[in-house]
C-alpha cells in the first residue's frame, strides 16, 4: 500500500489502465486462473516471473513492484526523471517501485535525449566520499538518522559500524529533548559509543544535544 501511496498515479486508474491493456489484461487472467504454457512472446516476460506475480486491489504486482500498464508508463518515466539524476540512479529508483517489459531500456533511451541529463553526467564529483575507518570492536561508531514520516510516525535508525545491527526506535515527534530521550535509553542497554554520526539534522545540531 505504501508503495501505491508514492506513486503519480492511484490505484483506480493503474487497475483501469490494466483492465484496458491488451497484454497485461491476458496477464491478470492468467495469474487468477492459472497460467498455461506460453505461445505468445509478449507473454514471455511475465510468464518467466508467473511464480512472483500477483494481484493487489486489482493491479499486478511483481514482488513489491507494481506493474505498470502501456497508458501510464510515459507518465512514471517523466516522474522518475524530474530530478534529472542520471541513468545509474534512475534504474535504482524505478526498481524499488515499479516495473514492466524492458524498463531499463526506456529510461535509457528517455536520459539519452535529455540534455539537462547529459550536462549533469558530464559534470565532475562535487566532493569525495568520506572513507570511515572500519571499527575494530562493537558499539564504537554508530550512525544515526531519522526516516519518514510513515503511517503517522518518524522513526530514529542507529546502525553500529562495526556488527551492521540496526536499531529502530519509532517517534511521534523529533525535537533535540525527545531523541536524547530514546538515544539515552539506548545506551542504557547497549553502553555508550565513542562516536555517533549524524547527517547534522536540526535536532542533532540543537545545544542541548550537543550538550548531551
Amino acid at each position: 500500500m505504501s508503495h501505491f501511496e508514492t506513486l503519480p498515479v492511484t490505484v483506480d486508474e493503474i487497475r483501469r489502465a490494466t483492465d484496458r491493456d491488451q497484454v497485461l489484461s491476458r496477464v491478470k487472467n492468467c495469474i487468477m486462473r492459472g497460467w498455461t504454457y506460453n505461445t505468445d512472446c509478449t507473454l514471455d516476460p511475465f510468464f518467466s516471473r508467473r511464480n512472483e506475480l500477483s494481484l493487489h486491489q486489482g493491479c499486478i504486482v511483481w514482488g513489491m513492484r507494481v506493474v505498470v500498464p502501456q497508458k501510464l508508463r510515459q507518465l512514471l518515466l517523466d516522474e522518475l526523471h524530474e530530478g534529472h539524476l542520471g541513468v545509474v540512479k534512475v534504474k535504482t529508483l524505478a526498481r524499488n517501485y515499479v516495473w514492466w517489459p524492458k524498463i531499463g531500456k526506456d529510461i535509457e533511451l528517455m536520459l539519452k535525449v535529455c540534455a539537462g541529463c547529459q550536462k549533469n553526467r558530464n559534470m565532475p564529483p562535487e566532493a569525495l566520499i568520506h572513507p570511515w575507518k572500519y571499527p575494530d570492536k562493537p558499539w564504537k561508531r554508530i550512525h544515526v538518522d531519522f526516516a519518514g514520516p510513515f503511517l503517522g510516525s518518524m522513526f530514529l535508525i542507529m546502525e553500529d559500524s562495526y556488527s551492521k545491527w540496526p536499531i529502530v526506535k519509532q517517534m511521534r515527534a523529533t525535537t533535540a529533548a525527545q531523541t536524547i530521550e530514546v538515544m539515552r535509553t539506548v545506551f542504557s542497554d547497549y553502553g555508550i559509543p565513542a562516536q555517533v554520526v549524524s547527517d547534522n539534522g536540526p535536532q542533532l545540531t540543537r545545544t542541548v544535544f550537543s550538550r548531551y
